[in-house]
């Protein structure tokens, strides 16, 4: 006896076709995973300067070599007990095979695991430095192993809970604002993750953007390190030496405005820190700007994304090769250079943003001694632990 004529047969095959098409298609449309990620509110470096909350930083990390850069990084961002950091580790292992994918704290690791070896080298290297800085710098440590080409989501979850800075490919799924390191602080042979040059000079290449807003709040928080040198170098069209406004460009936007005349009245006060303009007529000249930096700084600070049709990057846009370090990033790649890069990219997203004040620092009286310590912070106030079940 037959089931299924030849004709509806041919019509379950259809049928099941076009359900297959047209559900792949409405998922595609319908259904962005990215959308986990996204963050209520703002959570930004410069958010966390205007409206004094505690900066929260989650560095990824590939390997031990990584770390005394990365550790010098924490250093040049000055931690004190009255403007604290708190900071997330995070281990990036790539994982092969059929094994599932693991994100677990560092401390609950099996130490059999040979992963484990390498995760406690760089575990130490940030906590000797957190020895340091007992109650003005709190690490937590973790290990996320995944194949490479999903990893980025454990990042986003990490960022998503606890974080305001780390690295690409999430640059626009993070539910904040993310820095890609070009680490190039090697010396000969094998570096030490307990000992590293500390930096002393650092530079901040300033166009225009969003991106360089947040770029320039983090050194502005670098400049107040009594150790560290930090010298913003503005670039300027020359039309805007025929500009009223002779603070700025035009096309500056006010709240760029006021982080620029702040850093430049900063600049008044400290010796270490130095204010430069250049003026350019195009690219080729902000190129010979860039190129006689030379070897004078030991790292450089710049935003990722700028305005392609601005005067002072005219031709070089043609010239790219990484999108994702931006046009000027993307110059420091060049094997030219022998400092360290930061390029920095704002967390998506606009002014609707609630701002974040889960982590905003009590405010009290100071005391005699040091301006910037915060009598009432300590570990218990200025740490929240991580819920790894709250994912």
């Amino acid at each position: 006896m037959d089931i299924l004529d030849t004709e509806c047969f041919n019509l379950v095959i259809i049928t099941l076709l076009l359900v297959t098409g047209v559900s792949r298609y409405l998922v595609v449309r319908l259904y962005d995973p990215s959308k986990r990620y996204r963050s209520e509110s703002k959570r930004t470096i410069l958010n966390t300067r205007q409206r004094n909350i505690q900066l929260r930083l989650l560095f990824c990390v590939y390997n031990v070599e990584n770390v005394p850069s990365m550790v010098n990084l924490l250093e040049a961002s000055y931690p004190s007990r009255y403007s604290p950091v708190s900071v997330f580790t995070l281990h990036l292992v790539e994982l092969k095979g059929r094994a599932h994918a693991v994100l677990m704290p560092h401390h609950l690791m099996n130490k059999l695991d040979p992963n484990t070896a390498q995760s406690t080298q760089i575990v130490n290297g940030f906590q000797r430095f957190e020895q340091q800085h007992q109650g003005t710098l709190m690490a937590q440590h973790f290990t996320a192993a995944a194949p490479f080409s999903s990893i980025n989501d454990d990042i986003c979850t990490r960022a998503r809970q606890e974080s305001r800075a780390h690295r690409h490919p999430v640059s626009q799924r993070a539910p904040c604002s993310v820095a890609i390191f070009i680490d190039r602080g090697e010396t000969e042979g094998r570096r030490s993750v307990l000992m590293s040059h500390t930096w002393r000079n650092v530079a901040m290449i300033f166009i225009e953007g969003r991106d360089d807003a947040e770029a320039l709040a983090f050194c502005m928080r670098m400049a107040e390190h009594p150790e560290v040198s930090v010298t913003m170098i503005h670039f300027r069209h020359k039309s805007a030496l025929y500009n009223t406004n002779i603070t700025t460009g035009e096309e500056t936007e006010p709240s760029e405005c006021h982080l620029i005349n702040d850093f430049k009245s900063f600049s008044l006060n400290k010796p270490k820190v130095h204010y430069k303009e250049e003026i350019v007529r195009d690219g080729v000249e902000t190129t010979q700007v860039i190129s006689a930096l030379g070897s004078t700084y030991d790292l450089v600070v710049v935003g990722r994304d700028h305005d392609l049709e601005s005067s002072v990057l005219y031709g070089l846009t043609d010239w790219s090769e990484c999108p994702e370090l931006g046009v000027i990033g993307d110059m420091f790649a060049s094997p030219d250079f022998h400092f360290s890069v930061l390029v920095v990219h704002q967390q998506e997203g606009d002014d609707s943003f609630a701002m974040d004040n889960g982590y905003k620092l009590a405010v009290s009286p100071h005391r005699g001694g040091d301006p910037r310590v915060h009598p009432r912070f300590s570990v218990e106030e200025g740490y929240t632990s991580v819920d790894l079940h709250n994912r």
